[in-house]
């Protein structure tokens, strides 16, 4: 089963990428960053750790080392921004791809993601990697400048699991976000 979920998460992501974002695409310019020190976030480029240094830049807080899948979150808050250029009101569509670090057949990881202290929504991260979808609301937005809190309940270590002496508080593994 938990194959067939991670199967379902990549076949995901790969549709997103189809339909019009592009991958690897993301310039590297100062260009990149809002008036008031956020990175821009454009819409239709998905952001991984294929294009690490663009990546590290919407990493705000709260997170580990990145690695090659992508980073995990330490300890039980982790907080991700970016900037909309050009907002205009309304609501902004977009997604996270998360995973757990847990065994197959543990409860899940409980998130509870807000942004710029705007509750989004409560969502079980498993093991496998899973597209979340978040809709922000134009409250949640302001003049275009996002913090999004992933607040995880229980984070554990690999060493709780018996699967390394890895003692690090693994939250919420991030692989790659953008916008719809």
């Amino acid at each position: 089963m938990a194959a067939m979920e991670a199967r379902i998460a990549r076949l995901e992501t790969e549709i997103a990428l189809l339909i019009g974002f592009k991958r690897d695409a993301v310039p590297t310019d100062a260009a990149l960053w809002s008036a008031s020190g956020f990175p821009v976030l454009t819409k239709g480029i998905v952001v991984t750790t294929e294009t690490a240094e663009a990546f590290g830049r919407f990493l705000a807080s709260g997170w580990w080392n990145m690695e090659g899948w992508g980073v995990w979150g330490r300890d039980q808050q982790h907080a991700i921004r970016f900037h909309i250029q050009d907002y205009r009101g309304g609501y902004v569509d977009m997604f996270l791809n998360l995973q757990a670090f847990l065994p197959s057949d543990s409860d899940p990881l409980e998130v509870h993601i807000t942004a710029n202290g705007v509750f989004l929504g409560r969502y079980d991260v498993r093991a496998v990697p899973q597209t979340i979808r978040l809709r922000l609301p134009s409250v949640a937005i302001g003049h275009g400048d996002v913090i999004l809190y992933l607040q995880c309940n229980e984070p554990k270590s690999p060493a709780t699991f018996g699967e390394s002496k890895d003692r690090r508080m693994l939250g919420a593994g991030l692989i790659a976000l953008g916008l719809y």
